[in-house]
């Protein structure tokens, strides 16, 4: 069951080729989160193996120049997919300890006159919310893989334009309007010596977190750029991946209320869910409307995606018999305005159903994003009915 709407994240490149149509990833909701740990490259431990942008991995993109004058595209790039002792040549690799599925991927630069100068990847994100958004949270696992004597720096950099023919025309080109993130780039110090390493290992890793919410205003409609860049400047660096990058969290720079964050949840299962946007709406036909597949995780728009399901059974306590109830409640639902209280019935052909009767016992964390709270009704009536109920105040 998915409780929140997770996306694959793809980082786009910094230099798109000319003619490539612009390939991205919409942010629907706040709470939408991405993932990419690179796991379904190929993992032979030698040769090359083939990219192309936008399916190898759905929507990544690379990018590298041979100039350092008008980084002039490479035309001959070539992709590498090793073990970590092949990791010498300048190139884009898919790079892991041999034999392992565990891949992470980056570039290794070289010096003049001749050779690989800079490369980059990123992403681009559209921002479909409805929403300002003003920043988001990134994540991410640097491994080294060569070991240069020279400085080397992985430079995290964003910024917002309009149209991806904005980006298809300057990122090749024009590096103003980029802006640091400073606590999410890398620098690695030089060694002693020109070498591979294993970049699994502890002294040749950094995990990398942080928010970027430096003066961003991502308008509806407008593209965020990610980019992950290391260049040289006519010395060779050391071959820098990265692995394990997750984004979420995304800010909006309006008010939130229980009333903009249901609106938000909504927006991510359009344009499926259509108008059927009321809290009572029931657009999959299940057992439960809008509002209760929001407050348990479910999929308004996928009768066969309830969310999480409330458990019960019978349980003993010194010598008192109870039937054991437990539900799951977002863990802000207090923000969400949600609130969560069990009714009980003796009948149900003439029901009363009352708030009254029963104890919670315990709330802990459950599921992401959710808690489970226990509650224990006596067992002193011939039968006894229990419902969950839920209110948006």
């Amino acid at each position: 069951m998915k409780n929140m709407q997770k996306l694959t994240m793809a980082l786009a490149t910094i230099g798109l080729m000319a003619g490539i149509a612009g390939a991205d990833i919409g942010i629907t909701n706040l709470a939408q989160s991405y993932t990419q740990d690179f796991n379904t490259l190929p993992t032979q431990d030698t040769g090359t193996f083939t990219w192309t942008d936008n399916s190898t991995l759905d929507g990544w993109y690379r990018r590298a120049n041979v100039s350092n004058a008008d980084q002039t595209p490479d035309p001959d790039l070539v992709d590498y997919a090793v073990k970590g002792s092949s990791v010498s040549t300048s190139g884009f690799y898919n790079v892991s300890s041999a034999g392992n599925s565990d891949r992470a991927v980056g570039f290794r630069v070289n010096g003049q006159p001749a050779g690989l100068k800079k490369g980059s990847l990123g992403v681009i994100f559209d921002n479909n919310t409805g929403t300002t958004l003003t920043g988001f949270d990134l994540s991410y696992h640097g491994e080294k893989w060569y070991q240069s004597v020279n400085e080397t720096t992985l430079l995290f950099q964003w910024r917002v334009v309009d149209s991806f023919a904005d980006i298809n025309n300057d990122i090749d080109r024009a590096q103003t309007g980029w802006n640091d993130a400073g606590a999410l780039s890398w620098t690695v110090a030089g060694g002693a010596v020109n070498t591979w390493v294993n970049g699994t290992e502890a002294a040749n890793s950094t995990n990398f977190s942080g928010s970027v919410t430096n003066n961003m205003s991502l308008a509806p409609g407008q593209k965020l750029v990610i980019r992950w860049r290391i260049a040289e400047t006519g010395v060779g660096r050391a071959g820098l991946m990265i692995d394990d990058v997750q984004i979420n969290n995304w800010v909006s720079a309006s008010p939130v209320t229980p009333e903009s964050l249901y609106a938000d949840w909504l927006n991510g299962y359009q344009p499926a869910l259509g108008a059927n946007t009321n809290l009572t709406d029931n657009p999959d036909n299940d057992a439960l409307n809008n509002l209760y597949e929001y407050a348990v995780g479910g999929n308004p728009t996928n009768a066969a995606d309830a969310g999480y399901a409330s458990s019960y059974a019978a349980t003993q306590d010194s010598g008192t018999n109870y039937i054991e109830y437990v539900y799951y409640k977002r863990d802000d639902a207090e923000a969400r305005g949600l609130g969560y209280y069990l009714e009980l019935t003796d009948n149900l052909t003439i029901p009363a159903w009352t708030n009254a009767g029963y104890e919670v016992t315990g709330e802990a964390a459950g599921a992401p994003g959710f808690n489970t709270v226990t509650n224990r009704v006596p067992v002193a009536k011939a039968a006894e009915f229990i419902r969950l109920k839920i209110e948006l105040n």
